[in-house]
């Protein structure tokens, strides 16, 4: 496969376990998707893993969402692959996606004995979210791919005319991205986008060999077709934003 965008959707139903799990954040947590701050901790920063676990499906890839740690091993069915985590500068968290081709019944992240990047003191995983379908567009999007990351926030305005800002949560990734020019012939790969409902989880990739670059998200927008020749055709803005 070569460097263009990757995408993995339907996820699914899974139970999170691990070795130790704080009584306050249970390894339950791990597959609460769509509550990734309801996160997993161990109690210990010593050797420690966690796993989702699930009934017999074809993996094809999978994210660690929001941990803080840097090395552990990955480990399917088709064997323990060792890995490193990326911190997304973007939105100040440290992620890592794993492309899979296996049948298996889990998942699971063996973490080495090493200090928590966030100095709590144990390991911390926001998810761990398998999905079970990929697609790899067979061209890059021609359209500028534009992204921006920003904390949300509600302002209480004044009548003096001043104001305050009150964050309400963390940095959130949003992308939008489209085609100038698409073969027709290959138009199927742009209705897959279509069929995932707004309600529907995805995970992208920008797959530039950042394993951070990944996220966690739903489509926001309808994807808009237009023919502009006899055998191609241009897509307008699709747009992406992450759950967190």
């Amino acid at each position: 496969m070569g460097n263009n965008f990757q995408f993995v959707y339907n996820t699914p139903v899974a139970t999170g376990t691990a070795s130790t799990s704080h009584s306050s954040y249970p390894a339950t947590n791990l597959t609460v998707y769509e509550r990734t701050r309801m996160h997993w901790r161990s109690t210990v920063s010593t050797a420690s893993w966690a796993q989702a676990a699930f009934s017999s499906a074809t993996v094809r890839g999978v994210i660690f969402n929001d941990v803080n740690f840097t090395a552990c091993t990955v480990t399917a069915s088709g064997g323990a692959v060792a890995k490193t985590t990326a911190l997304d500068e973007r939105v100040g968290r440290r992620k890592l996606i794993a492309v899979l081709d296996d049948v298996c019944a889990a998942i699971r992240i063996d973490i080495s004995s090493q200090t928590p990047t966030d100095g709590i003191g144990v390991f911390r995983i926001g998810s761990i979210i398998p999905f079970t379908s990929r697609m790899e567009v067979i061209i890059n999007p021609s359209h500028p791919y534009a992204y921006s990351a920003d904390e949300p926030n509600a302002t209480n305005d004044f009548e003096s005319g001043g104001f305050s800002d009150r964050a309400l949560g963390p940095r959130i990734w949003e992308g939008s991205f489209g085609f100038d020019y698409h073969p027709r012939t290959s138009e199927s790969e742009i209705w897959t986008f279509n069929s995932i409902l707004k309600s529907g989880n995805m995970g992208f990739y920008e797959n530039m060999g950042d394993v951070g670059k990944c996220y966690f998200c739903r489509r926001r927008e309808p994807v808009k077709v237009s023919w502009i020749g006899y055998d191609y055709n241009r897509i307008e803005s699709i747009k992406l934003k992450e759950l967190y």
